[in-house]
């Protein structure tokens, strides 16, 4: 059985894990957002950052690590 991230309110459309495994990323449709989850701890993963993509007007978005592992 694989492991459990985090428990949503609404149903993700793509969760993706960093090649470390450190952090997720997940999109979900309705909101449309993504959220950052520090999975250091697979146990209690904690949320560490979320974006509304509803309310930007740019077509693209970059989330991008400090060296310090801050976003």
């Amino acid at each position: 059985m694989g492991r459990i991230l985090a428990s949503f309110d609404v149903e993700p459309t793509l969760i993706a894990m960093s090649s470390d495994e450190k952090w997720a990323y997940v999109s979900t449709q309705n909101p449309q957002m993504i959220r950052v989850y520090d999975t250091s701890n697979f146990k209690a993963p904690v949320p560490v950052a979320s974006v509304d993509l509803g309310s930007l007007s740019r077509n693209r978005l970059f989330l991008e690590l400090s060296p310090d592992e801050k976003i």
